[in-house]
Order: C-alpha cells, then sequence, then structure tokens
C-alpha cells in the first residue's frame, strides 16, 4: 500500500493547481489556516476531512497542494507538521520531531512539549474521539503526510478560482 498516492486540493489557493493536475485523481479538502492564525487547534482538527484520516490511517501517501503569496502556505508551515505531529503521537504511539517551516522554508524544531500538550489538552473530546477512530484502520508505521506549495499572485481571487473550477469541470465533462 506504501505506493499509493492521493492528491488533495486544498480550497481555495490550492485550487491554481487544477493547471497541473488531472482533475480525475484529485480530490478536494479545505484546511483552513484561519484555525492556525487564531490558534483554533480543535476547529483544525475537527473539520479534518473523514476521507484524508481514512486514506492516512490505510498507509497512503496524501500530498496536500497550496498557494500562497508568501511561497510557502501557513498549511505547509505549520498546519501539515502540527496535524502529522498529533496523528503520529495518537496513532503510532510515538514521538517525533515537530519541524515548523519560515516564510523562506528554513526550518527550525519546536521545543516546546507544554505548548504541544496545551494543543490536545484544548481539543474537544469529540474531536479527540475522531482522531482516534481511525486508529482501527491502522495499516502503516509513518504517517506520510505532505504538502506542495508553490507562489501565487492571485491569493484570495476567489472568482478567478471559482472560474478555474468550472471550466475544468466542464473540460473535463465531470
Amino acid at each position: 500500500m506504501s505506493n499509493k498516492i492521493k492528491k488533495y486540493i486544498n480550497l481555495t489557493n490550492g485550487v491554481e493547481y487544477l493547471n497541473e493536475l488531472d482533475l480525475k485523481n484529485v480530490n478536494f479538502i479545505r484546511i483552513n489556516s484561519t484555525y492556525i492564525e487564531q490558534k483554533h487547534y480543535d476547529l483544525l482538527f475537527s473539520r479534518l476531512s473523514d476521507d484524508l484520516l481514512l486514506h492516512l490511517a490505510l498507509g497512503y501517501q496524501c500530498q496536500i497542494y497550496d498557494t500562497s503569496c508568501h511561497g510557502f502556505s501557513l498549511i505547509y508551515r505549520v498546519g501539515i507538521p502540527i496535524i502529522k505531529y498529533f496523528l503520529t503521537k495518537v496513532w503510532l504511539d510515538k514521538e517525533m520531531p515537530l519541524y515548523f517551516s519560515t516564510r523562506s522554508g528554513k526550518h527550525f524544531i519546536c521545543n516546546n512539549p507544554e505548548w504541544l500538550n496545551q494543543i490536545w489538552k484544548s481539543l474537544k473530546k469529540s474531536t479527540r474521539k475522531k482522531l482516534k477512530y481511525y486508529k482501527m484502520f491502522l495499516n502503516t508505521e509513518e504517517i506520510k503526510l505532505e504538502e506542495i506549495s508553490k507562489y501565487t499572485e492571485k491569493d484570495g481571487n476567489y472568482p478567478y478560482f471559482k472560474l478555474l473550477i468550472l471550466e475544468k469541470i466542464h473540460e473535463k465533462n465531470i
């Protein structure tokens, strides 16, 4: 199962990748960077797609495509590492180093276990239960979650993204 790849386009800015990916082979997901900016970690985890969580538990390599006017999106720099960290801890019972990236792409390690404990404690019981639920499907020894991110000049241009989706859907007759 390790060679299976699932591609997810993060709405909204990630829609720009429709020009590079086959629409029939992608899923859409919404990981909202506002949740990270405002430290609403319960919303970040509770609204993760069931489809994504199941594929990760089954051992698929899941790629999240997104764009940012900063080059690397906040989801790339902070969201994906936090999600990967907690899924590794909850599903695999492993501690792993938590690396974040700066806007320039440099990596640094988070050495603050108290902050991570606060995040976990801030999650509602129902959110923790949701994350633990997918452990029963576990078929991997590693959480294979990555983001592919690039610079965009179209950040927040919702009419452009809507038009692009409509064009691609019409073009592929989906």
